[in-house]
């Protein structure tokens, strides 16, 4: 039984973008409850972390080449994990933290039972929400965020800002590095509530700059997901789901996407299954 406390680690998975990083370690910096410990791990950038004027523990790892977000913080977490951290707020460099208590209360949400917490996302292009943690429709295929604050049962959260344990990185093994970049938070939050996580959404914000993923990334990591979950009738629909996207493409004459989303399928049917 790990000791509950409230000590936690900052895992920062960094690339190339050193000013939203300092913005990040600033906001760290101010908040009641600051991290006893900052970890950046640097994706192998070409623009390296460096760090001026922040009054933060900080311990920057240098990746030999780019495996994507999922290794990044897989890496991240497991130095934190090395060093005697048992709770741990995942980010993406470029994620900003709103309120001064904003980490206070997501760790300490951590220490009520066994749960996954985060915050409410905004947008900063658009001062809207994005996410208020994710669902997923397996008779339809669909996976999404919540936009509304709701009471149904969470699947899996944004993973630009997330926040788990020891315990719950050690259950799912920590995230799946084939993903390479989108869908991995989907998948770990997914595999640490069919062991008996749950999620806790936390009334707090934070903003980002949300990408979605590339049509070929889409499907790709959509289609691998659904197959993980050893669900048949999910990855049909799944799979359906991206064909029509593809025809959707067609018809909007944009042939590059089609193309991608049909490509990305046959990638996400035959990528590793073994997590």
């Amino acid at each position: 039984m790990v000791e509950k406390s409230n000590n936690w680690a900052a895992c920062i998975v960094y690339y190339n973008d050193l000013s939203s990083l300092n913005n990040l370690l600033n906001d760290l910096d101010e908040q009641e409850l600051k991290p006893q410990k900052v970890y950046i791990c640097d994706n192998n950038s070409s623009i390296p972390p460096t760090i001026n004027n922040i009054n933060l523990d900080i311990e920057i790892y240098k990746m030999s080449e780019n495996k994507g977000f999922g290794a990044a913080a897989n890496q991240a977490v497991k130095l934190a994990e090395n060093n005697g951290l048992n709770n741990y707020i995942l980010f993406s460099q470029d994620v900003r933290i709103h309120q001064l208590d904003a980490t206070k209360k997501l760790v300490n949400a951590l220490n009520a039972g066994s749960f996954i917490t985060f915050p409410t996302m905004v947008n900063r292009n658009n001062g809207k929400v994005f996410s208020n943690g994710g669902g997923i429709n397996f008779l339809t295929g669909k996976i999404y965020l919540y936009t509304r604050i709701n009471f149904r049962k969470k699947i899996w959260a944004d993973g630009s800002c997330l926040a788990f344990t020891k315990e719950v990185f050690q259950k799912t093994n920590g995230f799946d590095e084939e993903y390479f970049m989108y869908f991995e938070d989907v998948d770990f939050c997914y595999r640490a509530k069919s062991s008996g996580v749950e999620l806790k959404h936390v009334p707090v914000r934070s903003s980002q700059t949300p990408n979605g993923p590339s049509p070929y990334l889409r499907s790709k990591n959509s289609v691998k997901f659904a197959k993980k979950t050893k669900l048949k009738w999910f990855l049909a629909i799944v799979v359906k789901r991206n064909f029509l996207g593809a025809l959707k493409s067609i018809l909007t004459l944009d042939l590059k996407g089609a193309k991608d989303r049909i490509s990305g399928i046959g990638s996400g049917l035959r990528q590793n299954v073994k997590k």
